[in-house]
């Protein structure tokens, strides 16, 4: 039976960024999604959202990529700079490093994107307010229990809920992670006078001991920024998170102190970066992992958050393709993805193992010797297999522009 003519739907839980899309791919593929987000609305808090351009292909085949790029500004190369005197380690032009491929980052606002998603959905296939519980399943569909009391059939369920997935804890998969060694913060802020510190269409990253920070334009006159420094594991940051942050990056070249300064504090978010040490499965019969439910990597470059955009319209290919009755498909798109995944976990952690540098002669080492050949080597090698990922088309209805 074909996918477009099984009347189950496919239960997404999440309605982050890697659940809409995966659910409009869905929609494309002419299966019909139903996701669940257990929180009661999308978060008001501004944050920015960076896609290569494997990213904004997928985006542009679920159709609101023009729409997108009203909304945002492309970055065409970066540069990555000394904190204390403001030499140049390394700078790299996009397209000229990808093997021949237009590359460039579109910055927009993760909710403008997520909010884009939502219009191509009907309104009934998104529910808030909805937490998953547990899940039953059976022959040929699964039996998703919500932490109301209520329940739906669905012809696949899909873990799009993140690094600490319900859904694969309630599979059993104890997924081991490996703290990083460093928290990050992300920011959006309104500034009229950076132009020399932050051009547009350049992302700058300023280096220093065990610290980042980088920014890019979203639009003329906002700037995505975010921070990265190293913590203990279990270290604790207390709102507000400008004090702290002024503290680590308050003296830096190029003006971070004020970027920090002139960011309302509700539009800074934190977390702790988290990776994968051991494999586990994504598929089991009709559950699947994807994003950083399956696959969590650190966090350089923006890369996590192009994989998990890829990995929900390659499902969607998959079960066009392959039906959701047979689970053939959901076991192609684990077979698919996995090595993808992991040759760009592999790169990135080359790049967070030079760059989180504390010990002086190593950092000096870095910037003057063999870090910064090895940098630039990393840096190449990941765009070079950013644009593999072509995003084929969905048989499903025409795609509006």
């Amino acid at each position: 039976m074909s996918a477009a003519t099984y009347r189950r739907p496919v239960v997404i839980i999440g309605a982050g960024l890697t659940g809409l899309v995966t659910a409009v791919s869905m929609q494309r593929a002419g299966l019909t999604p139903l996701i669940f987000e257990k929180k009661p609305h999308l978060p008001h808090a501004k944050t920015g959202v960076a896609l290569w351009g494997n990213g904004m292909r997928v985006i542009d085949r679920l159709g609101v990529g023009t729409k997108l790029r009203t909304c945002g500004l492309t970055t065409l190369s970066s540069e990555i700079v000394n904190s204390t005197d403001g030499r140049v380690l390394c700078k790299l032009n996009f397209s000229e490093e990808s093997s021949g491929h237009v590359n460039e980052i579109l910055v927009a606002e993760l909710n403008e994107l997520k909010q884009l998603l939502l219009e191509e959905l009907p309104s009934e296939s998104v529910v808030f307010n909805k937490e998953l519980d547990s899940f039953t399943q059976h022959g040929d569909y699964v039996d998703v229990h919500l932490a109301d009391g209520s329940n739906v059939e669905g012809a696949v369920l899909i873990g799009a809920d993140g690094l600490y997935s319900r859904v694969r804890s309630r599979l059993k998969l104890q997924m081991s992670h490996r703290y990083a060694g460093y928290s990050t913060w992300r920011g959006v802020t309104n500034v009229t006078n950076l132009s020399k510190e932050f051009p547009l269409q350049l992302g700058r990253e300023i280096w220093g001991k065990g610290r980042r920070f980088g920014a890019m334009h979203m639009r003329t006159g906002t700037l995505y920024w975010y921070a990265v420094a190293a913590a203990g594991n279990g270290e604790v940051f207390l709102r507000p998170f400008k004090k702290t942050l002024l503290n680590k990056f308050g003296d830096w070249n190029f003006r971070c102190g004020e970027v920090i300064d002139a960011t309302d504090e509700r539009n800074i978010t934190r977390h702790d970066v988290q990776e994968r040490l051991q494999p586990v499965p994504w598929v089991e019969n009709r559950v699947v992992l994807m994003g950083e439910a399956a696959h969590p990597i650190t966090e350089n470059m923006h890369l996590s958050t192009c994989l998990a955009v890829e990995d929900g319209h390659c499902l969607a290919q998959m079960l066009a393709e392959y039906g959701v009755r047979d689970p053939l498909g959901l076991e192609m798109y684990e077979r698919t993805r996995k090595p993808r995944c992991l040759a760009v976990a592999q790169r990135s952690r080359r790049i967070e193992r030079i760059a989180q540098f504390e010990h002086p002669l190593t950092r000096w080492l870095t910037e003057r010797v063999l870090g910064r050949r090895r940098l630039a080597t990393a840096l190449r090698h990941i765009l070079r297999i950013i644009p593999d990922y072509t995003a084929g088309d969905l048989p499903g209805p025409i795609l509006r522009s």
